[in-house]
């Protein structure tokens, strides 16, 4: 729990090897200042390793420059408003990483390949339906 715990997984997260999948609610992530110490040694991780990954990443206003840039990677947004998430949903390895971002901030892991096989099928059909353009907010 709280930003100590998120952080804990996260760390987790980067010890894990692989390509990842993620939906995250970018602009719920930004309004958590006391976060950006821990997601900025996140990403430079991130960097330092070549991941390779797709995101999605739920926004209100269409604007690239809010993604943080790691090599690697395809990113397409989809509107808020079509897609209500609050927190984050990662896939790497055969671990699940859940993040919730509002009024209790917390960060679960669920390893189980069932389990992470069958968010990344749910995240492969989003993928796809978010269409080639890699942008839903057209």
């Amino acid at each position: 729990e709280g930003v100590d715990g998120v952080s804990s997984v996260m760390k987790f997260f980067e010890e894990t090897v692989g390509e990842f999948i993620q939906i995250v609610n970018l602009d719920e992530v930004e309004k958590i200042q006391t976060f950006f110490q821990y997601q900025n040694k996140h990403f430079k991780s991130l960097r330092q390793r070549g991941v390779s990954y797709r995101l999605l990443a739920v926004v209100d206003e269409p604007d690239f420059s809010k993604i943080p840039i790691i090599p690697g990677g395809e990113v397409r947004l989809i509107p808020a408003d079509k897609f209500p998430l609050k927190g984050d949903i990662s896939v790497r390895g055969n671990s699940v990483f859940i993040y919730s971002f509002q009024e209790q901030m917390m960060g679960i892991v669920i390893t189980s390949a069932d389990i992470a096989n069958t968010i990344r099928q749910l995240f492969n059909v989003a993928w796809e339906g978010s269409g080639r353009s890699g942008n839903l907010l057209d």
